[in-house]
């Protein structure tokens, strides 16, 4: 709560490009069950960095303002400009390493990230509100499992499961939806800005 504007934009990029790094991996290895057991890298990265996720802060700051710890200036604080940098870390990897960089063509990987765009896309609003609380309490299980423990491998450890659970779940995470449906747009997904912004980002962030 009390960090600098530019510390809390710096670090809440850096949380987006973690995420959309354990997103291209995902992808990388053709998505299903081993895609879930190694998404969980990005929220590793996240915690042991102390990195601003949306998500994460959701936890953090529901749990701090109903303490009386911090105000409601500034929980809106932390998550407009985490939810704002995380999507601009997004779509910085997306952009240069995912697309610009022909990792995932080379791989043959391009049509999984169109089909997985899209499916997120197109799901009813309600669908991705509910599967979006399904994917951030068990991200939340995980950030506080993790706080259990004082060493690095306990900390994995306790990120792990839940984390590659919700994926293979077919949960909704706002920040990694805001990689992996932008991904799929610039191969050629059918999907609209409105779409993604309105009917895929805003029902994934109330639900997280």
């Amino acid at each position: 709560a009390g960090l600098p504007l530019r510390l809390l934009m710096v670090q809440s990029f850096m949380a987006g490009i973690y995420i959309s790094m354990a997103g291209h991996l995902y992808l990388a290895v053709g998505g299903g069950v081993l895609g879930a057991a190694l998404f969980p890298t990005g929220l590793i990265a996240v915690v042991l960095t102390s990195a601003e996720l949306f998500t994460g802060d959701a936890l953090v700051f529901i749990a701090s303002y109903l303490g009386g710890r911090v105000s409601l200036y500034k929980l809106l604080r932390n998550w407009t400009v985490s939810w704002i940098m995380n999507f601009a870390g997004s779509l910085f990897w997306a952009s240069l390493l995912a697309y610009a960089s022909n990792s995932l063509v080379d791989l043959g990987r391009e049509e999984l990230a169109i089909q997985v765009a899209e499916k997120k896309a197109n799901e009813p609003w309600m669908h991705i509100f509910l599967k979006a609380i399904g994917a951030n309490f068990m991200v939340c299980v995980g950030v506080w499992q993790a706080t259990c423990s004082e060493d690095v491998a306990g900390k994995v450890l306790g990120l792990w499961f839940p984390i590659s659970a919700f994926v293979m779940m077919g949960f909704d995470h706002a920040i990694a939806n805001q990689f992996l449906i932008p991904i799929g747009m610039m191969f050629g997904a059918d999907i609209s800005i409105v779409q993604l912004l309105f009917l895929d980002l805003l029902p994934a962030t109330l639900g997280n």
